[in-house]
């Protein structure tokens, strides 16, 4: 008898169909091989046996080993493991690889202004962040300046740095 789509035979006779095993899928009926089975395209799975097509992944996820089962992409968290649902990190985080539970804090000195970073970009010259999780880098600010190849920036020379707001620099008095 002939199998079904999801199945193949390699063999006459009564014998029973053998399904395609997971992460693959045959769309065709009458397959002879097992070669008939094909491996399930990108962003798609199939976690059971004998499938005919293969299950889409949901947005922002793509396979994961085998096409067995489906992982939130680079910049995405998993929101829900039931049904896989993936959210996007927010500016100021970030996610370098699939999978991630969680998404991280840019380092003070980095920020990431787009929704679903991968990476954190470093603070150009003159500008500086000094927390972690920053979506942008603010100016220099006033009689301060940002030594090469530091994140933070410095008082000028005659300026001292305010006793309670590390953001402002005051003249130094007279005489010192």
């Amino acid at each position: 008898h002939a199998c079904e789509a999801g199945k193949y035979k390699n063999t006459t006779g009564p014998d029973a169909c053998t399904d395609c095993g997971v992460g693959k899928y045959n769309p065709h009926e009458n397959a002879t091989s097992e070669a008939s089975c094909m491996g399930c395209p990108n962003r798609t799975f199939a976690n059971t046996e004998g499938n005919a097509e293969c299950s889409l992944c949901p947005k922002n996820a793509s396979q994961g080993d085998n096409a067995t089962y489906c992982v939130c992409d680079a910049g995405f968290k998993k929101e829900n493991e039931a049904d896989l649902s993936c959210s996007a990190c927010p500016a100021g985080k970030f996610s370098d690889s699939t999978d991630s539970a969680e998404c991280e804090d840019c380092d003070m000195g980095y920020f990431s202004e787009q929704n679903g970073s991968t990476t954190c970009t470093k603070c150009i010259q003159g500008k500086y962040n000094i927390e972690t999780g920053q979506s942008y880098c603010k100016d220099c600010f006033a009689n301060a300046f940002q030594p090469e190849g530091s994140s933070v920036c410095v008082c000028d020379a005659g300026f001292k740095q305010h006793s309670t707001n590390q953001e402002e620099c005051e003249i130094c008095p007279a005489g010192k």
